[in-house]
């Protein structure tokens, strides 16, 4: 040391290596969650919180157990996460923010003002859709439902079927609160249609879905990296089937989208439109022939898949970004998707796929 000190720059430079050393080790241990509370301690704040009530399903639910815990902080009253955390992305990348989707979350906040339209959850064709739960108000989303009770909205979010169980179980933390009448204004939610079957299980909601519309669809899994399969819809005649990502911060009834795929008629003329001077690789899904495509427009990159079917195409995956797409993502979409059961195998397409792919600036 003594030797170092009559070295002044060489003190210095070693002084700062040392000071970037300790804020390289403290940021990696903050992005790891080193300094984070545990669950249990999370879960006694908001066993003691004297505010409003928090709305939970006990430490367990339908063999889910009770994984995460977010105390109250602003708006929020608590979280609660339920079954193992679905991540995507690695915390040490300092460029993305990890995402971690849960099987079933639940969020409530409380209301300083009335409800307007844009705060209520909208379905795939931009409508909303409203029920009564428990005696209460509550607007069902893609993705789960929001309860309006008092002053407070609780959100459930997850499979409709799981959601449904879920929002006949809920109870408060602490004390003996009950669900009650809206202190503020939600009269919005009249301007939206009365839920049809909104806790469906979601492979009875499908196969309904596909038979009406007579369109082949696929899916990939019941998982896809951090997003979870939680709505089938049909926008017009297209079938579409979504995965989302619910975890802390989803406080509007709305999930992160992961993954969106697309079943609907042929059509040469859109077909043609997507891969027109694109570059195309080719591959199949499901047993069908499928193509991988990207282009640049306008400064933009836009990719994404599409399998050919039936008389019909599956798309998915489509994207559009400002910066060049990896198609090594949309590989490995293709490579999980499998057919909605009972079938095995996407039936063959009904037309002819390499009149299409002749709009593509490059094949491979």
């Amino acid at each position: 040391m003594r030797w170092l000190l009559r070295h002044p720059t060489l003190f210095t430079l070693v002084m700062i290596v040392v000071v970037l050393v300790g804020i390289a080790a403290f940021w990696t241990a903050s992005r790891l969650g080193v300094f984070d509370a545990s669950m249990s301690s999370n879960l006694k704040k908001v066993e003691r919180a004297n505010g409003p009530p928090a709305w939970w399903l006990g430490r367990s639910f339908g063999g889910l157990k009770l994984t995460r815990v977010v105390p109250a902080g602003g708006a929020r009253v608590a979280e609660f996460g339920y079954g193992s955390c679905h991540s995507h992305g690695s915390r040490l990348d300092p460029f993305t923010a990890p995402r971690c989707g849960y099987p079933l979350w639940i969020a409530v906040t409380t209301r300083q003002y009335s409800l307007t339209s844009d705060d209520v959850p909208k379905l795939l064709d931009g409508t909303c859709a409203r029920m009564r739960v428990r005696g209460i108000p509550a607007a069902v989303g893609t993705d789960g439902v929001v309860l309006y009770s008092g002053d407070q909205q609780i959100v459930v979010l997850g499979p409709p079927d799981v959601v449904g169980r879920a929002v006949a179980t809920l109870r408060p933390v602490s004390g003996s609160a009950s669900l009650r009448t809206p202190t503020l204004d939600v009269s919005t939610l009249d301007d939206c249609n009365p839920a049809k079957t909104p806790f469906e299980p979601l492979s009875t909601r499908l196969a309904r879905l596909s038979s009406r519309l007579h369109l082949p669809t696929v899916d990939a899994g019941a998982w896809f990296d951090d997003g979870q399969r939680v709505n089938a819809e049909a926008a017009g005649s297209v079938l579409v089937l979504e995965y989302s990502s619910c975890g802390s911060g989803t406080t509007t009834g709305d999930c992160g989208e992961v993954l969106s795929i697309s079943s609907e008629p042929f059509d040469a003329r859109t077909v043609a439109a997507d891969l027109e001077g694109a570059n195309c690789e080719q591959t199949t899904a499901a047993g069908a022939p499928a193509v991988i495509w990207d282009a640049n427009s306008r400064g933009a990159s836009a990719a994404g898949v599409i399998v050919f079917t039936d008389h019909a195409t599956i798309s998915l995956a489509n994207q559009l970004n400002l910066y060049p797409i990896d198609k090594k993502g949309l590989r490995r979409v293709v490579q999980a998707l499998k057919p909605v059961a009972p079938a095995t195998s996407l039936p063959a397409p009904a037309y002819d796929v390499q009149k299409l792919l002749a709009h593509c600036a490059k094949l491979t």
